[in-house]
């Protein structure tokens, strides 16, 4: 993970995400959502920036409305991996 905003910008979702309170269901696919971004600051070589991008979108549709600064954290997560051609 070469850039310093994503780097941020990851570190920010996870902020918000644990400020996010919800029910166990959005919890577990924000838990998810947390343990991948982990594993991108554990193994930046790795494989996981396209489906964390997916799945960064998936949770833009599901939290934006009812958390939008969890939204607004990760709709630019997705903004810094689209900027690396992610």
């Amino acid at each position: 993970m070469p850039n310093s905003d994503l780097n941020d910008s990851l570190k920010r979702v996870q902020e918000e995400i644990g400020k996010t309170k919800t029910d166990a269901e959005r919890q577990g696919m924000l838990d998810q959502l947390n343990a991948q971004i982990q594993q991108m600051f554990d193994e930046p070589e790795g494989e996981h920036h396209h489906t964390l991008r997916e799945r960064l979108d998936e949770a833009i549709v599901q939290f934006k409305v009812e958390h939008p600064q969890l939204g607004q954290a990760m709709e630019i997560a997705v903004n810094s991996l689209s900027n690396l051609g992610i």
